[in-house]
């Protein structure tokens, strides 16, 4: 039989054979489902054969299969189960060949660092092929110049789907490489994977606390309300997740991006890649999940929902992928499923079990019109459904017809996700962190590792959780007060009608050198001999240690920054309106009335600046600390005794400099330059690098107007970026 492809498992039964079907020409596409097992209580019944392809049949593959493929009458494999490969054993194979084949092969599992794939590297800009070995340091460099074009695949130029390359690229790389792409993936606005399948069929999927920490939006629920920059990681958010019973005849992914849209009043963006944008079917990521966050802005009418939303898209077959499955509605408040209507009968008992174990399950009923009606008619009869298609708050399933527009289905879910939130009360809202009590034993965490577990332990013991900013100034960085009086002596120009000039410099140089003295009598604080002997550990440490540590560092000073700093802020906010309207009476007010909004308009902007000085004092970032231990080694630089403590200082500070944190030459606060001690850090630094010649790239601009996001974006490198 020419043009026939058979695929049969061993034992078919009488309906199997019913359902081989004929194929016009090869096949250019064959899937195979990476899992079989199926949900607890839910119908255990696959059905063989699921079309993934036009002219191309899939068989669901069960552990103990045996797949034959028999094209033109011919036998092209025909293996018994003795000699057939496990599935286990097949999966990692064919994942591997698709590393060869994207450069990626010599960095799995998981070898891939953050270091290696932020160098700068040189890549022709005309049509010249790419070296395989280049395709994943390209989409890295792209990713991080937030370039989201990377991800299209007419960008991307690999054989294949990107979404696979995505997957594989996170199976190769390391923590820190992953949190970096993850912020990039959630800077570009596209979704997040936040729980990553196993290679092989008994691994299980990992949930990504950990690369999801430096994720951070910012959004606007009401008039009055801040728009501060939040981690996303620890926020609790209204959480929803959209799965799918078998094949369906419309990409999950598309609906997402409609959805997003819609709600947002938008036209449609690709948050989710999908079958749509690239035509390419997938292999690798099925049962991946992934994230998008819907952010509300005040102000704008055409939004439809009002409250931070999160929404997670299982790709594949959940009936194939049952840990992942049974955990995303698990975390979520509310399950959106979706069926093929012609195979709903087959999927009865797995919807009833869902609707019983989980709340707020909205299932969405595809129909593909299958008679040819006349086309007016139908359309006529689209516009009446458009009109009259209305769901009940009590309706937990809808029909929609795949004939109508998209955008009525998005809107339909917008508001089946407006009905849920509103009855659901906010101390049942999640954040990711708080997923970890739903993995048990079926979902593993990828920050569950001893560099992890002996970064946070070191981080309690340097920093306690109950310190404010005032206290932890006092107890650690008690150096600084001389340091601005220092700074302020040296910057005192000399009189010429007051002494000679040389009495004046010496008495200046005195109370520098009293200064110092001070310096050196205080000392380092206990705390901060604690936090330096942490420092040092983590740095012996040949691991990940480092990049840990100072992750958590840099987390503690600013949860403590944004709960002490963001009253004030909004103090200052409303002051600063306040103000603003009394500038705008004053103008029509008559003269004698303007003396008095003159008076509360000058008590209006001493309040202000109180409450700005107030900000300023509470002021704190990691470049204080560093900025301590330059203190200390500019006032004993003199002694000899302090000469292996000093040394110890520079080296801290240049192997953090090297490691890619940022090293403050410039002390903002006091606009000096501690010359003594950066020399010392960049003697060291020579003596490191053998003297190497270095390339100094500078960037001026006004506050906030993304000069450390340019440069870490470019280079990779680990700039703060603060938010004005």
């Amino acid at each position: 039989m020419p043009g026939m492809l058979v695929m049969a498992d061993d034992g078919e039964s009488e309906r199997d054979l019913h359902n081989k079907t004929k194929v016009n020409g090869m096949v250019n596409e064959w899937t195979t489902n990476r899992r079989n097992l199926p949900l607890d209580g839910l119908n255990q019944t696959t059905p063989l054969f699921q079309l993934s392809h036009p002219g191309c049949i899939c068989n669901g593959k069960s552990r103990s299969s045996i797949i034959a493929l028999q094209m033109a009458g011919n036998i092209q494999s025909s293996t018994s189960e003795s000699e057939q490969e496990s599935p286990d054993e097949e999966t990692e194979g064919d994942f591997l060949e698709y590393l060869e084949e994207v450069g990626l092969k010599n960095y799995f599992p998981r070898k891939l660092t953050l270091k290696a794939a932020t160098e700068v590297r040189l890549f022709p800009s005309d049509d010249t092929p790419i070296k395989k070995k280049d395709l994943p340091f390209l989409f890295i460099s792209k990713l991080t110049s937030l370039d989201s074009r990377i991800t299209w695949k007419e960008n991307l130029n690999i054989e294949g789907s990107a979404r696979d390359f995505i997957y594989a690229i996170l199976h190769c790389s390391d923590d820190h490489l992953r949190q970096h792409l993850l912020e990039k993936f959630a800077s570009c606005q596209l979704a997040v994977p936040v729980l990553l399948p196993g290679v092989r069929d008994d691994a299980k999927p990992e949930l990504l606390i950990w690369a999801m920490r430096r994720v951070v939006k910012k959004w606007k629920e009401n008039e009055i309300s801040l728009v501060p920059e939040k981690r996303m990681v620890s926020e609790p958010v209204f959480t929803t997740a959209f799965i799918r019973f078998g094949d369906i005849p419309i990409s999950k992914s598309s609906v997402l991006n409609n959805v997003i849209g819609r709600a947002q009043g938008y036209e449609t963006f690709r948050y989710f890649l999908s079958y749509e944008d690239e035509r390419e079917y997938v292999y690798h990521c099925c049962g991946s999940v992934e994230a998008q966050w819907y952010l509300p802005t005040y102000g704008r009418s055409e939004e439809l929902l009002k409250e931070v939303t999160l929404l997670l898209n299982l790709r594949g077959d959940s009936k194939e992928f049952t840990t992942e499955s049974e955990f995303v509605c698990k975390v979520a408040q509310a399950v959106f499923l979706f069926v093929d209507k012609d195979k709903s009968k087959c999927y009865k008992t797995a919807i009833d079990d869902i609707k019983k174990r989980f709340k707020n399950v909205f299932v969405i009923y595809l129909v593909v019109q299958k008679q040819k009606k006349d086309r007016q008619k139908r359309k006529q009869q689209l516009n009446w459904e458009r009109k009259t298609l209305k769901i009940d708050e009590n309706d937990d399933s809808v029909d929609f017809a795949l004939e109508r527009n998209a955008t009525d289905l998005a809107k339909i879910i917008c508001e089946k996700i407006m009905q849920y939130c509103n009855s659901t009360k906010r101390d049942d809202y999640n954040s990711i962190e708080d997923w970890r009590i739903f993995c048990f034993n079926e979902v593993t965490v990828d920050q569950e590792n001893d560099s992890y577990n002996k970064a946070k332990q070191l981080m309690q013991s340097s920093f306690p959780n109950t310190e404010s900013i005032e206290e932890v100034k006092k107890s650690y960085l008690q150096l600084q007060v001389e340091w601005g009086k220092w700074v302020a002596v040296d910057k005192k120009p000399l009189c010429v009608w007051e002494q000679t000039v040389c009495d004046q410099f010496e008495a200046k140089e005195k109370t520098k050198r009293d200064m110092r003295n001070m310096q050196r009598e205080k000392g380092l604080s206990a705390k901060m001999e604690v936090f330096i002997e942490n420092l040092q550990t983590v740095m012996l440490d040949e691991t990940d240690l480092l990049h840990y540590f100072m992750s958590f560092f840099q987390t503690r000073i600013e949860m403590m920054t944004v709960s002490e700093i963001a009253p004030l802020v909004e103090r200052i906010d409303v002051l600063n309106n306040s103000l603003q309207k009394l500038k705008s009476t004053m103008k029509q007010a008559s003269p004698s009335e303007r003396s008095k909004l003159q008076n509360e308009i000058k008590e209006l902007q001493k309040q202000l600046l109180k409450e700005s000085e107030q900000v300023n004092s509470k002021n704190i970032s990691s470049e204080h600390f560093i900025r301590e231990l330059g203190q200390w080694y500019e006032a004993s630089i003199e002694e000899t005794n302090a000469h292996n403590r000093n040394e110890l200082l520079v080296n801290l500070a240049s192997k953090l400099l090297l490691a890619g944190y940022p090293l403050e030459l410039l002390d903002g606060e006091n606009a000096y330059i501690p010359i003594t001690w950066i020399s010392g850090v960049l003697e060291k630094l020579e003596k490191t690098l053998n003297n190497p010649r270095i390339f100094v790239l500078s960037i001026i601009g006004i506050q906030s107007s993304g000069k450390s996001t340019f440069l870490n974006s470019m280079f990779g490198v680990r700039f703060p970026c603060y938010i004005s």
